[in-house]
Parts: C-alpha cells; structure tokens; sequence
C-alpha cells in the first residue's frame, strides 16, 4: 500500500491525458522500486534508475521535483557505491542539494490549511554522507553539523523517503559521527552515537579501545576480536556489503588487526600476538596504505624480541623502519629513525642509536610516538655511560611513554646507574693508562721477600701549536715508573721498547741534604698490566732523557738472583700488601 501511495502521489500532478508522460512517469517509479526495495540492487538497475529519472526531470511540475531528483540521487549513489566512482558521489550529492533546494516548490502544493512538511532528515543525511564520500572518507566541519543536526531532529515522516528507508540513512549518520569521535579519542562520545548499532561492530571497538586505556589489555584483546569478527562478515561477505550499510564508515582491518595484535603482546601472549600481526601485514588494505605498514613490522619484531627471537626481532625492525622511509615525504621520517635508532641500540651500538632518536625527534613523528622516542633517546644516553646527566630525564621520561616501551629494562638500568653514582660519590678514582717508550733500560732489584721491581722512566709524546709562530712542536713528557713483580718481563724493558701499561699515581716525600722536604711522583703499576707493543726494537731507539747520560741497566731476573741474597718466599706472602718498607730504591 505504501508503494501505491508513493507512486500515485508522484503522478498525480502529470496532465492524466498525456499517455507518453503517464508512461514515463510509471517507468521511472518502477525502475526506482527495483533499487529502493533490494538490499543490494544491482549496477544495471542503478543505471537505468538514473536514465529514467532523468527523463522524468524536464517533465515534472516544480513542486514535485524533490522527489525526482531524490530519486536520481539515490539511484546514482547506489551506482557510484557499486563502482567506487567519485563523480558518482558527487552527482548524487548534487542531485540531492537540488531536492533540498526545490523543498520549498513542493511547500507550495499544500493549502494554507495544511502544516509545511518538513525537509527529510534522511534527505539532509544523504547529501552529506555522498560528499564525504567524494574525498578521502573525512567529515568537513559543514558535514558533521549538517548530520547532527539532521540525527537530532530525525524527521522521517516525508512522503519523499519510506520510513524504513530514512531510519537506516539516520543510523548510518549516526556511525559517521561516532567514526568521528573516534578519531579524535572522544571515546564516551563516540560510544553513546555507536549504542544502537551493535551489529555494526563499532561499540565493541569503543569497548575494546576503553579497556585498552585502562591496561586492561586482555579484555581489550577479546573487545577487538569482536569487533573484527563483526566486520569481516560485514565486509568481506560474499556478493559485498548492503546498500546503505555500505555507506558508513568502513573499519580499516589492517590497523584492527595491529591493535589487536598490540593487545595479544601486552598479555604476555606473543604467539597469537606474531601470528595476527602477520595476517595486519598481509591485509590488502595495509598493502595499499603504505606507511600503515610500518607499525604492524614493529610490533611483530618487538613480540620476536619478548618472545627471545632477536635475529627475527632485528629484521622487522629493520623492515619497519625502511618501511617508513620508503613512505615519507622526502624521505624525512622521524618514525623511521625511531625504528632505525632501536635495531642500533639492541645492537649495543650507543651513540649512534642515541643520533638516531635525536633525528626521530628533529623530523615529523606521530604524536603518540613521540614520548617514546624521547625516552628511548635518555635510554641510549645512559647505556652509553651518560648516567650524571640522563638518568633523571630517563626517569621523568618513563610517565608519557607507551606501553610497548620496555619500561622495566629502563627502570632497571637507571637504578643501577644511580647505584654507581652513589658509590662514586663516596669514593675516588687514581688510574693513569700510558703508552710511550723507555727513555733507558729498566733497572730490577727484588725486595727482602723476593718481589722483583722494575723501575724505569717512559716518554710520551704530544703536539701543540706555537701560539706566536702558528707551527706544530713535539713535546715529550717523562714520567717515572715503578713495576712490581717484573720476573717474567725484565729482561725485555730496554731503552727504546714501546708499551702500553695502567697503573696509579704515588707521590712520596723525603728530606734533601739541606733537611728540606721534597717530594716525587711515579706511576706505580703491576708487570700483569703490561703490554709490549711493536714499535722500538730496544737499545737506542727511544728520545734522550734530560742530558741524555743513561746508566747501564742492572736487570736482575729471578733466575740470576744469588740465592743466598733473597730466600724463596712463601707463596702466601705474595698475597700481603706491598709496603714502603719493600721499596728498595
């Protein structure tokens, strides 16, 4: 009854006896029929709903044009929804502008007696839902008000539109302005405009999301199976979506399936976590995106890092920061450098890894990626020994960071920085490391217990500019050297050898003939931390010391040692301090 209703109304302005008008006009509403009624109509009824209408147009009284051109727009938005044609879209939305604009054409058919007839909210909703769909899938300012406003007053009793017809195009307003809130994590917003539609799948997501928030990951993990589930029957259903369920906001799988995987990680459950995150990058619509595909190689290669796998870890890595690179506007990712500076720092590759996040933080980066690059650079700062002036902008850096930072390994490593500290600040460092050459050879002698001692001096050498001349000059420094335990190595510490030894600085004092105190300082070092090196083959080829008279050396080894002079001292002696007192120069 309905349908009669609607087609006697759109004909009863036509003159009755013109038969070709009467034809057309009966033409036009049944081809119409054949795409309003179907949930899927198809591309061969939608063109011909389009022709039809279109002859009607030039035909039809002015106040029965909104219906014409209602019916136009919807046919040719059931085709440009079938094709995925822009122009499509905006033909409709022209055609449904021009219902809108001829609405107050249609007023004047209605007696002074009868109340205006309102525009349709669905009408209203159309328009809006085929702009959007003309550009990227964003929501201009303008849409969005045109359909919360059109969802607020929910007129639907326009003989233009069914009823049946004008609620879905409302519901499907109202996931458009739930998509939105979405979008700017207006998660309570977005869950209210989602409530009525759970066979959508979108309130399950908020859920998921919510709980996800809350460090509820594994509740989070079940909320977006849900909705996955819900939107590949939806989407992916043989034959294709609806009609008007198509035209609302359609999920992106791909970045589903990687914050699923993210959650199946965060329980611990690295498994299904790998195994979701491949099915995020083998997803068709992570392919064409691009860049979106840099985060689900991420996050695989930080669930092959927790599960022990750091070969695979480092690859996808790797992977995810060419990935960004590759999808980067001049190459200029500070994703990419992000993922580049971790492969480094699991490397054990400090400063570099710490450049890298320095450039993460100087180029374009996701804002939620951010905290985390600039935590992962403190971190790289204080593994690589920087702990007095990056501990504690590593430790304020640990409250914006994401969950999938490994917080625990920074805590663990800023504790034991502060650890040193603490134990530096109440003690001191002597330690000398020196590589030169014997300026003449050793002269050993052995203490009353038998220690041997070698003791020599070494030349260092190091350049520096003439303030007045501008020219470079050598300078040598001579240091004196006292080396214990020498049995093994004596015989080799000639004049001119080069070596590289670590030792400490001694000062001791005595009293000259005129009873003054004088005092003197030597690098005093065990032979265990001498090394011979290579250049100086001995006798000779070392720099004059002082005046460059040398004494002849008297290098005694153990073996040559008269054995009435030094009896062979126990071996625990060798573990006793060495005293003064053992000094035999």
């Amino acid at each position: 009854m309905k349908l009669c209703a609607l087609a006697l109304f759109g004909l009863s302005a036509l003159p009755a006896a013109d038969d070709a008008q009467l034809a057309l006009a009966l033409k036009a509403q049944t081809e119409f029929d054949r795409v309003e009624l179907p949930a899927s109509p198809t591309l061969r009824d939608a063109e011909a709903c389009v022709q039809s209408q279109a002859g009607l147009v030039p035909v039809t009284p002015p106040e029965e044009l909104a219906l014409v051109h209602y019916r136009k727009g919807y046919c040719t938005l059931a085709s440009a929804a079938l094709t995925q044609n822009n122009a499509g879209y905006r033909a409709a939305a022209d055609e449904f502008q021009k219902a809108i604009a001829s609405w107050p054409l249609r007023l004047a058919k209605a007696g002074k007696k009868i109340p205006p007839e309102p525009v349709s909210s669905g009408l209203e909703v159309l328009a809006a839902i085929s702009r959007i769909h003309t550009g990227s899938g964003e929501l201009a300012p303008v849409e969005i008000a045109e359909i919360a406003s059109a969802v607020q007053t929910a007129r639907c009793s326009s003989n233009v539109m069914q009823t049946d017809v004008c609620r879905q195009v409302l519901e499907t307003g109202r996931l458009w302005l739930g998509w939105m809130s979405l979008r700017a994590n207006n998660l309570e917003e977005a869950g209210t405009c989602f409530a009525g539609s759970p066979a959508t799948g979108w309130p399950a997501w908020v859920a998921g999301r919510k709980a996800f928030d809350s460090r509820n990951y594994r509740a989070a993990a079940a909320d977006y199976t849900e909705a996955i589930t819900i939107w590949k029957s939806r989407w992916q259903a043989t034959g294709g979506t609806a009609f008007l369920p198509g035209l609302g906001p359609r999920p992106d799988l791909a970045s589903a399936l990687t914050d699923l995987g993210g959650a199946e990680l965060l329980t611990g459950d690295t498994k299904s976590a790998i195994a979701t995150l491949f099915a995020a990058i083998k997803t068709e619509a992570a392919v064409k995106t691009g860049p979106a595909q840099a985060r689900p190689l991420f996050l695989r290669g930080r669930a092959y890092e927790l599960a022990g796998q750091m070969d695979d870890a480092l690859a996808d890595y790797n992977l995810a920061s060419r990935t960004a690179f590759a999808n980067a506007k001049d190459q200029a990712s500070g994703e990419a450098h992000l993922y580049r500076g971790i492969v480094l720092y699991r490397r054990r590759d400090f400063p570099r890894a710490e450049n890298e996040f320095a450039s993460a933080l100087n180029f374009e980066i996701p804002s939620d990626l951010r905290p985390d690059a600039v935590a992962w650079r403190q971190l790289a700062a204080v593994a690589g020994g920087a702990c007095a002036t990056a501990r504690q902008y590593l430790e304020r850096s640990l409250a914006a960071v994401s969950p999938y930072f490994p917080i625990e390994e920074a805590r663990s490593l800023a504790a034991g920085c502060a650890t040193v500290q603490d134990r530096m600040a109440s003690r001191s460092v002597n330690k000398v490391i020196l590589i030169g050459h014997l300026g003449k050879d050793a002269e050993t002698k052995f203490t009353p217990s038998g220690i041997s001692v070698s003791k020599f001096t070494l030349a260092t050498n190091r350049r520096t500019k003439d303030q007045q001349s501008g020219e470079w000059k050598d300078i040598t420094d001579w240091h004196n050297i006292v080396m214990w335990r020498t049995e093994h190595v004596a015989n080799f510490l000639l004049k001119g050898k080069q070596i590289f030894l670590e030792g400490r600085l001694e000062t001791r004092s005595y009293e000259d003939k005129e009873r003054q105190k004088k005092y003197f300082t030597e690098v005093v070092c065990e032979a265990q931390s001498l090394v011979l090196l290579g250049g100086g083959a001995g006798r000779g080829d070392g720099p004059p010391e002082g005046s460059g008279d040398y004494e002849r050396p008297v290098s005694m080894p153990r073996s040559a040692r008269p054995p009435s002079e030094a009896p062979a001292a126990p071996a625990e002696e060798f573990n006793q301090g060495i005293t003064d007192d053992d000094v035999p120069f």
